[in-house]
């Protein structure tokens, strides 16, 4: 029986090759980019869930109880670690973390590398194979160093680097102890440089030190312990730490590690909305599916009634018609794993990832596939099967079934609806995901970032502090003599490399907590150099040694959490030290916008201190290979052992917006798809319409009708179906989306003005489809239709 059924089956696939095309094409293309969408989504919602114990690993963090709220910081004490391991029998294991930038000098050549100061547990703790060395103990000694492989060959080239030496920071000497396999690219854990804990400078001394937190601290609890069970038990520890009053305004929490993307890198909102459109985009193939096979239930007349005649019952038919929407389904499977596999190296490559289909890796992929396959196919065979099931003896004789009022036409309309419906909703998204990008990026930021170059370096990039502090000086005279450089300052921060330096402050005369506010160091051309409205008061006296120690400038934010209306005769205080209010400046953007401007205290160094981390230059707008071939020809006064190194201040505020660039591309490949398989499907549909009315165009056309009457005819029931689909559309959307935009502090407002270019373009796009095969039809020969019909 089942032979008979796939022998028909595929008969009836090879008679009708062009409705057999469009569904497999469709079809195919929708399984294609649902997979390589999911693929993409997975890749984000499985940060750092290669590790066996990702699901008990927990990021150790406090809350700051301010008057402005609370606060939530992830730096941690170096001592933590150890009472929470001798005091809370649910921790397992732990491990703490301290990134930062040092110097890297191999064969009489620098780098400048981030590098992460851990435990050695922290192999324990995550998992990260080593390709060599000593796999059971990478650090076998405190003058280790563990790299990855990326990073050996970026040191050493081929040369073998165990047992290499690498000089950090001018003074202290690795030896290259194992080598680690290069880190998933879907992980906020793992660096490329990593150096035993005990061999950071300070570390003797802050190993008792409850008084400044700099590092990261994680733990894995035991199986069964419960996470919240712990929490509640780290209030008596904060308690025995603290005295009453730091403590009132202390907690800790536990980040589980699968929050970390949310939290460090990205929003896995997006590839929630991303998840949707690949349901969308499976929605609309399988509606086309239905649609399609409902609208040629008229040319089987005659095999379903002769099936009837001959005794087969209503399940026959529906199994029959149902096998051929699955084998269909396979086809277009097959076809679809083929497309998704040649398109995922495109999409890699764009969003620099590495995607790949794990059929043989994961043993769950395959018989994943076919159950998809086949629910794919009873989803998408299930309506038309019962429909053509359906059919009695004389309705199928009947003339009601030969004008095709008994094929579905309501249902298919309804289907049409919903495919279009899917496409608008996309297009309202990426419209308004790329007006929300665009008003980001060029928003006002209240300081001038044209032109404004960066060199990353300071004194503490240097061995000798006292000929570094000459050389920059020498170097910052050499760029000011430079034409082509219209200004120059140095600080701790520049906009969008803005770390979490925070600090506790409060008014002169404040009797309530303290609050936590964030602060940096700049020279006193800083502002100018920026263009960095000042609103009350002055700016840093250049070299002054008095506001070095004494002075603060607040920015807006500041001022206004502070409750102040002005800024005249105010004073902070910092524990015991009263610092004077000299300047209010307006608030700037220096992180991205989905955050409000939060409170910032500038303090003022002169351009030598070692506090520095940036030098920043305001270029001309001409003549940059000119300007570029300039400082890197002075950069040698300064340091001939390393290549300059440079950005650009708007480059790198661009790139805060990355994964919104990233969701805008994939939003803007997958709408048009969408839009794509929508009109295929209509196609299809309108092809079966025009030849079921041949006879009424060539009569209509010897009645005297023109091209663009007939098809503004033809056009005109799709057209209705279309304006349903945009009245379902608009709430959806403007919920979907203003829910989107909630997660920024300044965003665009969604006007009617997308509603409608989404309606256009629709619209736009359907004539097309519709046209194309419209105006065939209405200059053919009527004696030829009439004849023929």
């Amino acid at each position: 029986m089942f032979k008979t059924y796939l022998t028909t089956a595929l008969r009836s696939l090879l008679k009708r090759k062009a409705n057999s095309f469009i569904n497999i094409a469709g079809l195919a293309l929708g399984i294609a980019a649902a997979l390589v969408i999911v693929l993409f989504a997975r890749n984000e919602l499985t940060y750092d869930q290669h590790h066996a114990n990702a699901d008990h690993t927990y990021l150790v963090y406090k809350e700051r109880v301010t008057p402005n709220g609370v606060q939530p910081t992830y730096d941690t004490w170096v001592p933590l670690l150890e009472r929470l391991q001798t005091e809370f029998p649910e921790v397992d294991l732990g491990t703490r973390l301290f990134a930062t930038s040092l110097t890297m000098e191999v064969a009489n050549q620098r780098f400048e590398e981030e590098c992460y100061f851990v435990d050695a547990s922290y192999f324990d703790v995550f998992d990260f194979p080593v390709a060599s060395g000593n796999a059971e103990n990478p650090f076998t000694a405190t003058n280790s160093i563990v790299i990855s492989k990326n990073m050996a060959t970026k040191l050493f080239g081929d040369v073998d680097p165990i047992g290499q030496e690498i000089q950090v920071n001018f003074e202290q000497v690795y030896t290259v102890s194992a080598i680690l396999e290069d880190y998933p690219r879907n992980g906020f854990i793992g660096q490329e440089i990593l150096l035993p804990i005990q061999s950071f400078p300070r570390y003797e001394e802050a190993q008792n030190n409850w008084g400044g937190s700099f590092l990261m601290t994680y733990v894995t609890l035991h199986e069964n312990a419960d996470q919240e069970v712990l929490a509640s038990k780290f209030p008596d520890l904060i308690q025995n730490i603290w005295d009453e009053e730091t403590a009132a305004r202390t907690n800790f929490k536990l980040l589980p590690l699968h929050a970390a993307y949310d939290t460090f890198v990205g929003d896995s909102k997006d590839s929630y909305i991303l998840l949707y459109i690949a349901l969308g985009i499976l929605l609309i193939a399988a509606t086309n599916f239905m649609n399609l096979s409902t609208a040629r239930s008229m040319d089987r007349a005659r095999e379903i009634g002769m099936r009837k005649v001959l005794g087969a019952a209503k399940r026959q038919v529906a199994t029959q018609f149902l096998i051929e929407a699955i084998i269909v389904t396979f086809i277009a499977l097959i076809f679809g794993l083929i497309l998704a596999t040649f398109t995922l190296p495109v999409i890699n490559s764009m969003f620099d990832m590495d995607l790949v289909i794990p059929f043989f890796s994961e043993p769950l992929v395959i018989p994943g596939l076919l159950v998809f396959g086949l629910l794919l196919g009873l989803l998408s065979g299930s309506y038309p099967s019962f429909v053509l099931a359906s059919f009695g003896i004389l309705e199928i004789l009947s003339e009601a079934f030969r004008s095709n009022k008994a094929g579905g036409v309501s249902m298919r309309n309804v289907l049409v609806v919903l495919q279009f419906t899917i496409s608008i909703l996309l297009i309202v998204g990426t419209i308004s995901v790329a007006r929300q990008i665009s008003y980001v990026k060029n928003a006002d930021l209240s300081f001038n970032q044209d032109n404004l170059m960066v060199i990353p370096v300071g004194v503490g990039d240097f061995e000798d502090g006292d000929e570094a502090r000459l050389k920059l000086e020498t170097f910052r005279e050499e760029l000011s003599k430079n034409s082509n450089i219209r200004s120059l300052s140095a600080s701790r921060h520049v906009p969008g490399r803005w770390s979490e330096s925070n600090v506790f402050v409060q008014p002169e005369g404040w009797e309530g907590d303290p609050m936590r506010m964030r602060y940096t160091f700049m020279d006193a051309n800083f502002f100018d150099n920026y263009e960095i409205a000042l609103r009350e008061g002055r700016g840093f006296l250049p070299d002054s040694e008095g506001d070095q120690r004494e002075s603060v400038v607040l920015n807006e934010a500041a001022m206004r959490a502070f409750g102040w209306a002005d800024i005249a005769d105010k004073n902070i205080m910092i524990g015991r030290n009263k610092i004077q209010v000299v300047g209010l400046i307006e608030d700037f953007n220096y992180e991205t916008l989905r955050s409000e401007v939060q409170p910032i205290l500038h303090f003022h160094r002169v351009p030598s201190n070692t506090t520095h981390r940036y030098l920043s230059l305001r270029t001309s707008d001409a003549n940059f290979q000119e300007t570029l071939a300039f400082l890197k020809s002075n950069w040698t006064i300064l340091d001939d052992s390393r290549p300059l190194n440079y950005f650009f201040v708007s480059d790198d505020i661009k790139t805060l917006y990355s994964n919104e660039d990233r969701l805008l591309r994939m939003v803007k490949i997958f709408a048009f798809l969408s839009i794509f398989i929508s009109c295929l499907g209509l196609f299809g549909l309108l092809s079966f319409n025009l030849d079921k009315r041949k006879k009424e165009i060539g009569i209509r056309k010897v009645l005297g009708a023109s091209a663009s009457g007939l098809m503004l005819l033809i056009s005109n029931e799709f057209s209705k179906l279309i304006l349903i689909s945009f009245v379902l559309a608009c709430p959806i959307a403007y919920y979907a989306v203003n829910s989107w935009l909630d997660d920024f502090a300044y965003h665009i407002t969604l006007g009617w003005q997308i509603f409608v270019l989404a309606l256009l373009l629709t619209v736009t796009l359907a004539l097309l489809t519709i046209s194309f095969k419209t105006v065939k039809a209405a200059n053919a020969n009527p004696i030829d239709s009439i004849y023929e019909g």
